[in-house]
């Protein structure tokens, strides 16, 4: 059992934390620049044969491909896709499988599927409220990157205890009992550490807040809910593309701002 200040000292001693896969990042430079098209989604994406055969599964699923009209190459499966959807499968499967993390393959597919659940829909309710979607995607994607931390750092049987089926309320109590702290602040602790954005780093931090008056953190706890009813199973990067892309509602008024 740790407190609030033993944890953060531990989180912040960052020598053997992992950093994000060369993948993601080179993806997110693509995205930030204007001048970027397919192909230079294509030239991330050709080096990782992994992730080449996730945008390959997604192209070819029922949703994008209810004719049978099956793809065979990237640069058919990226032209289907189109590109953001594509961009954001490529980012979830580069943590999926460029995360290192000492945990077993179900806890991490488990973790970074939901968290592509909660990208997508963040995405959506950032456009109904005119917010910036790729940021809010990214915020989804990474919400729970401090459950990640917390068992590198401070518990590595953290996803081997009770709290691996938690979630909401329950799990906020259950780390903040035994660590001092929950896995948004730890989150956000990681985030600063790469020198992501300060509301991207707010988001994290404040998605389990019942109190926050932060939009962008109000819709990612929403999010978060609505991905833990939707997948209560979890599931893979391609099905929960296609599952939301095919009927995820759009509209504006699930969103309550608290402010």
């Amino acid at each position: 059992m740790y407190c609030r200040e033993d944890s953060l000292q531990l989180i912040q001693r960052m020598d053997d934390i992992p950093t994000l896969p060369e993948s993601f990042s080179r993806i997110r430079k693509v995205l930030d620049s204007d001048d970027s098209d397919a192909k230079d989604i294509a030239d991330v994406i050709r080096t990782d044969q992994i992730i080449s055969a996730t945008i390959l599964r997604c192209a070819n699923s029922t949703h994008y491909s209810s004719t049978g009209n099956y793809v065979r190459t990237l640069s058919q499966a990226i032209t289907r896709l189109g590109f953001r959807e594509t961009s954001h499968i490529v980012m979830a499967s580069s943590l999926l499988y460029g995360f290192t993390l000492p945990f077993g393959i179900n806890y991490i597919r488990a973790l970074w599927s939901h968290a592509f659940a909660v990208g997508l829909i963040c995405e959506r309710m950032a456009k109904a409220q005119d917010l910036d979607p790729e940021e809010l995607f990214l915020a989804g994607l990474l919400h729970d990157i401090g459950r990640a931390i917390i068992g590198i750092r401070l518990d590595l049987g953290y996803f081997e205890s009770n709290k691996a089926t938690l979630c909401g309320e329950a799990l906020i109590e259950a780390e903040c009992s035994k660590y001092g702290l929950d896995h948004a602040e730890a989150g956000a602790e990681i985030l600063r550490h790469w020198s992501l954005p300060e509301s991207l780093q707010r988001t994290v931090a404040e998605h389990h807040d019942p109190e926050s008056s932060f939009l962008p953190a109000q819709i990612c706890a929403q999010a978060d809910a609505e991905a833990n009813e939707r997948f209560p199973f979890g599931g893979s990067i391609d099905q929960i593309s296609a599952t939301l892309a095919a009927d995820l509602p759009q509209d504006a008024d699930r969103i309550t701002m608290a402010c």
